[in-house]
């Protein structure tokens, strides 16, 4: 079996007038929250248009050698040209600015609770 995946960048739908807040929201996550909208909502505003998606699909399906990814849009292809020659740290700093993620995460050794005895 062949598996392609087409990675869309932002696209100009109507994603964000279907989303739905939690029944319970968690205060501390407010910014957060925020944030995510701010972005999504900006990034849908500016994405591309649904055909581009499209292309990519059509693309993907009716290849006789089809590649295992296909970046829709410029926002994708930038990313995926990025990623081949940023330093992974790099693309993650860069991802959490642009999503306005304003801490670094702490390795997961030091989330995880102690051991008991």
């Amino acid at each position: 079996m062949r598996v392609s995946v087409v990675e869309p960048g932002f696209t100009k739908t109507s994603f964000g007038a279907n989303a739905v807040d939690a029944d319970s929201l968690i205060d501390s996550y407010v910014t957060a929250r925020e944030n995510a909208r701010l972005v999504i909502t900006e990034g849908v505003h500016h994405g591309d248009d649904p055909a581009v998606v499209a292309r990519a699909v059509l693309k993907a399906a009716t290849s006789r050698r089809p590649k295992v990814r296909y970046p829709a849009g410029a926002l994708a292809r930038g990313l995926s040209l990025l990623r081949k020659f940023a330093p992974e740290a790099l693309m993650d700093k860069g991802i959490r600015k642009a999503n306005k993620v304003t801490s670094t995460p702490k390795p997961v050794a030091n989330r995880l609770p102690s051991a008991v005895g």
